[in-house]
């Protein structure tokens, strides 16, 4: 018997977002959207939910937060902290259009970006704020984030970003992986979080062969260009530790 699929109209989701979803030809909730969005008590709480990357979790927390957000909030409500610049950009956009039909408008803190232009952002209004824990700290240092009427934190990916000082307001940590140090550390922040678990979607990883080359440091371009002359692949993601590096 064919288990029927939940849709996003089975959720109790505002209709300016199940329009935004429509638009973006998005019908069915992925596994971690569905867990997250079954659970209506998490007003409040903080929470916990581990997914493998590329399974939605953006939307996962995305959706149910901006749910609860009244339409046309002009001081910031969400803060979303990611581990890299290019991944608050993603995150970013993914809150904009979400919620346009909400009148959200959505700051993107980041670092080697324009100042001065993140600064006119927040005073124009912006209710979502995404950045990069370095440069959110540079805006509360300056005064120009304010965070009174914070009502949620989501660490995306949050390994090392749970000391901001944000202990009073909910939490909710999303990461791909869940190693002991980063277990120990919510102990410390957060307050008896709710844990949702893809256990099953984190292990499926048969299409994916891992392969370890040990390059030594001052060899580590040419080891690159070899690798690649090696394995011959059709397209290729090169991770760096620094912008300056992936020139």
């Amino acid at each position: 018997m064919q288990e029927i699929q939940e849709r996003f109209t089975d959720f109790n989701l505002r209709p300016e977002l199940l329009r935004a979803l429509e638009r973006k030809g998005f019908e069915h909730p992925m596994p971690v959207q569905t867990a997250v969005l079954r659970d209506e008590s998490l007003a409040g709480d903080d929470l916990i939910v581990q997914a493998r990357t590329g399974s939605g979790k953006t939307l996962a927390f995305a959706l149910p937060l901006l749910n609860e957000m009244e339409p046309g909030a002009r001081t910031p409500r969400i803060i979303v902290l990611s581990p890299t610049r290019e991944l608050a950009q993603q995150t970013a956009r993914e809150f904009a259009w979400l919620g346009a039909d909400m009148g959200v408008r959505v700051a993107t803190l980041v670092g080697g970006l324009d100042m001065e232009r993140q600064i006119r952002s927040l005073r124009d209004g912006a209710s979502v704020v995404v950045g990069t824990p370095g440069r959110i700290l540079d805006h509360l240092r300056r005064g120009t984030l304010k965070t009174d009427d914070i009502t949620s934190v989501v660490l995306d990916e949050g390994d090392h970003m749970l000391d901001m000082g944000f202990h009073d307001e909910r939490t909710w940590l999303f990461s791909a992986t869940m190693p002991p140090e980063v277990l120990s550390l919510t102990k410390l922040y957060l307050d008896a979080p709710k844990k949702i678990s893809l256990v099953s979607d984190v292990a499926s990883h048969s299409d994916i062969t891992q392969k370890a080359y040990i390059i030594p440091s001052r060899k580590r371009f040419e080891g690159l260009v070899n690798v690649l002359i090696w394995e011959n692949p059709s397209k290729s993601l090169l991770f760096c530790g620094t912008r300056a590096e992936t020139q």
